[in-house]
């Protein structure tokens, strides 16, 4: 019985760390490959509302960089990204952020 407290301590510690920020986000299609529409679209929405968020091109693919600039942090945070994605349209089940 004392277990199961101590397990909903460490699993909620482990989510409640699961949002981070990050310097670079991009929108996921189903198969997870990059969407680079949805991307754009969310890019430009936080450039214009939140300040920073620069499109960029180096992997390959889409990104919007927050490592330079000033810009509200909480719009590099990996789960906004990901509720942004889905309102834009992107399929995917999660955003993919990384840091420089």
């Amino acid at each position: 019985m004392k277990a199961v407290p101590i397990l909903f301590l460490i699993f909620g510690a482990a989510i409640t760390f699961a949002c981070d920020h990050y310097d670079f986000c991009h929108c996921q299609n189903s198969d997870l490959s990059a969407d680079d529409a949805a991307t754009k679209a969310v890019c430009a929405f936080t450039s214009q509302d939140y300040g920073g968020g620069t499109q960029e091109t180096v992997m390959g693919y889409v990104e919007c960089e927050y490592s330079a600039g000033s810009y509200d942090p909480a719009i590099s945070d990996n789960c906004m990204w990901a509720d942004f994605c889905k309102i834009v349209g992107a399929t995917g089940p999660d955003s993919d952020c990384r840091n420089v």
